[in-house]
């Protein structure tokens, strides 16, 4: 019986620690971003009234950083502007958690910095910084597409580039362990 007592309370020892360490793990916010929002960041009491929502997601919401806006064409069709930073914000570490937090970062604007690194950085440049901040690199290719990611601890950094044009991502892993379908 005194085992059973201990392996249970192992057990929720083990699962209360690692609830925890994906917040504990997160890499802090780099002093030279001109980033407005960090990954994992908690946004539940931020406003976003002043950023222009991207609509068509179940189980988040995105939006453009501040200064940005999709281009409308003649039937007001929103496209993609020319340089863009967005901000996708779900539930984390995961769906069924709840809560609003930054869980992706996109943006081509080679005025953003991240560790120093811009989307017109190398992918030397951009293995160097995050080979030195320990950070497991793979890279994948096409006729088309180049990219080059950086992870460790569900979070990931990726240098990309897809028909010459070049992107900076930065994702949480969220799950999905009670299989919420959106």
């Amino acid at each position: 019986m005194k085992q059973i007592v201990l392996i249970l309370a192992l057990t929720m020892l083990l699962v209360n620690f690692s609830s925890c360490s994906d917040k504990e793990t997160t890499p802090e916010m780099p002093e030279d971003t001109t980033l407005e929002f960090w990954i994992t960041q908690d946004v539940s009491d931020a406003d976003f009234s002043d950023y222009y929502e991207i609509m068509g997601w179940m189980g988040a919401k995105q939006y453009y950083g501040s200064g940005y806006l999709p281009l409308l064409d003649e039937d007001e069709y929103e496209g993609v502007p020319e340089y863009y930073v967005k901000y996708k914000i779900t539930a984390w570490p995961d769906y069924a958690d709840g809560g609003q937090y930054i869980t992706s970062i996109d943006f081509n604007d080679p005025k953003v910095t991240v560790y120093g690194l811009t989307v017109d950085s190398s992918y030397d440049e951009f293995e160097k910084i995050f080979s030195e901040m320990g950070y497991e690199l793979s890279n994948d290719s096409s006729e088309t597409f180049e990219r080059y990611t950086a992870s460790k601890n569900g979070i990931s950094f990726s240098l990309e580039t897809v028909d010459g044009k070049q992107s900076f991502s930065i994702y949480a892993e969220v799950t999905n362990k009670t299989g919420i379908v959106f």
